[in-house]
């Protein structure tokens, strides 16, 4: 007899379970490390990839960076012991990976086949997550002029 791996009752379970939920979202963070002005001069990432020609240097000029790389995404003004700063901020996120993850777990009544007596199974509920990853990256300006960088990636994910 040849018998299909997917048990249908399964999927057709779930698909109801996911539509009738509705869709809640929260955030998990992973975040990875951050990488700092590398010897290569070289700007990783997404930000990296958008700019393939663009090497950074410090002492850049601010216009610059800014015809390199476009316009950032914010500008934070810092003030340390009376010295004046700026970080420039771009930030920079995947397209979104749906996938089903076990979220929780649900007592189900079942049959004993062998003793036919009722018993309690444990089976998972699944719910859509969408993974996706956001790359940050911040450049330090003091005087108009590239002091640094640093870049840092997170994964979020939200539970629909």
């Amino acid at each position: 007899m040849n018998r299909s791996s997917t048990n249908p009752h399964i999927l057709l379970f779930t698909l109801i379970f996911i539509a009738a939920t509705g869709c809640t979202m929260t955030e998990e963070l992973d975040v990875a490390g951050p990488t700092f002005s590398p010897e290569g001069k070289r700007l990783g990432g997404a930000l990296g990839q958008e700019n393939p020609l663009f090497d950074l240097d410090e002492g850049l000029p601010a216009d610059l960076v800014e015809q390199g790389l476009g316009a950032p995404d914010d500008i934070r003004p810092r003030e340390v012991d009376g010295i004046l700063t700026e970080v420039w901020i771009y930030q920079r996120t995947t397209p979104g990976n749906t996938r089903l993850e076990a979220t929780d777990t649900q007592e189900v009544p079942a049959f004993n086949p062998i003793t036919g007596e009722q018993i309690v199974r444990i089976e998972n509920v699944f719910s859509p997550v969408t993974d996706q990853i956001v790359e940050h990256t911040e450049l330090l300006f003091l005087d108009g002029v590239l002091l640094g960088w640093k870049q840092y990636s997170f994964t979020k994910k939200e539970y629909n």
